[in-house]
């Protein structure tokens, strides 16, 4: 699990001209948030299935754009950003701005029963010892729910700009889990159709834009809802172990047996 980045950015909270190009007003209405949305939401509602349930925290939650989604799906989940953002409308009263996650009250840290870590490990130096200190810093969490950008084979100007140290994959994923003494119990790529296109521009020197544009009128919102379902019913249908230009896992934080 080599880093690519050679100069990490002192922090791991973003800074306002970066929050600005990839949670712009309207984000939620862009394709890839609403696919990924969908995603989270059924792969969290397997995990949810196979445990106590109850109330989860996302950590890094940016403008609450997932918390908004989940909580209209009927999910119990709040979220926590180190940021001083302004959240998306639906999150105004469930996200909390500029607070590191591990100085919530303790007896608020022991109440969640799950984690969301949504496309923040690949910011951080150390995502092993991260993990073992949210294993020690809310210790009813079942499970922690991870998403990663994937495939070091697409590292790109993206990568770069918002301070990631790796892309991962099904084998950096499994020995991350190991460090941080947890149980992977699934892994799965998404967006598979987006892998080869990816790969393309970057074989031909291209970059990546280093903004997300939302979709304005109604043609392209519908076209962005199409676009959405077509790469949700892609998850459904294709097998996880294709490549794809993200990657979700599922950790168990219980104690190995």
């Amino acid at each position: 699990m080599n880093a690519r980045r050679k100069n990490p950015p002192p922090d791991t909270a973003f800074a306002k001209e970066q929050f600005d190009a990839i949670y712009p007003d309207g984000v939620q209405h862009h394709y890839w948030t609403l696919a990924r949305n969908r995603i989270i939401a059924d792969e969290l509602r397997k995990s949810l299935s196979m445990n106590a349930g109850g109330g989860g925290l996302e950590i890094g939650c940016g403008r609450g754009v997932v918390v908004a989604s989940l909580r209209a799906r009927g999910f119990e989940v709040r979220g926590v950003e180190l940021a001083p953002i302004s959240p998306v409308a639906g999150a105004e009263n469930f996200v909390r701005a500029g607070t590191d996650a591990f100085a919530l009250p303790e007896a608020e840290r022991r109440g969640f029963r799950y984690l969301l870590l949504l496309d923040v490990l690949e910011h951080l130096p150390d995502p092993a010892g991260f993990l073992e200190k949210t294993r020690a810093a809310f210790p009813n969490a079942a499970f922690v729910m991870a998403t990663v950008p994937a495939r070091m084979s697409l590292w790109s100007n993206w990568d770069e700009l918002n301070g990631h140290f790796l892309r991962h994959d099904f084998n950096s994923v499994q020995a991350l889990a190991d460090a941080a003494g947890g149980t992977l119990l699934r892994r799965s790529h998404f967006f598979h159709a987006l892998w080869l296109p990816a790969r393309l521009l970057l074989l031909a020197g291209r970059k990546r834009s280093e903004r997300i544009t939302p979709p304005r009128g109604r043609a392209a919102l519908l076209a962005h809802r199409l676009l959405a379902f077509l790469f949700w019913c892609e998850h459904r249908l294709l097998p996880g172990k294709l490549p794809g230009s993200s990657l979700l896992f599922v950790l168990s934080l219980r104690p190995k047996a």
